[in-house]
């Protein structure tokens, strides 16, 4: 049981959204990086890339599982460097639900 609340915790707060064009550190799981303040977390989530003046994206999957959609890099985007880091003792993942990686 409380296994299903956290992870209904975890996807309540993500949707999709934009990377910013200021955003405040290159962390995926900082809200304030993104457009709206939301982390795309979620199955039916896109993460959006367009101009920016922080592009290395750094994903520590330590906490739980980052699933998306799909990830856009709009046409005219920065050119970005998406880390998985993954130093846990468990295994965690970047999971794709749907299109994948579009690059316009």
């Amino acid at each position: 049981m409380l296994v299903f609340m956290l992870l209904a915790a975890a996807t309540a707060f993500g949707d999709s959204a934009m990377w910013n064009l200021n955003p405040t550190d290159g962390d995926w799981r900082t809200a304030a990086n993104w457009t709206p303040a939301t982390v795309p977390n979620g199955p039916n989530d896109t993460a959006t890339f367009g101009v920016s003046n922080i592009t290395g994206v750094s994903l520590e999957l330590c906490e739980l599982d980052i699933e998306v959609n799909g990830i856009v890099f709009d046409a005219g985007a920065s050119a970005f460097t998406l880390t998985v880091e993954n130093n846990c003792s468990f295994v965690e993942d970047l999971i794709f639900s749907g299109v994948g990686v579009t690059n316009n």
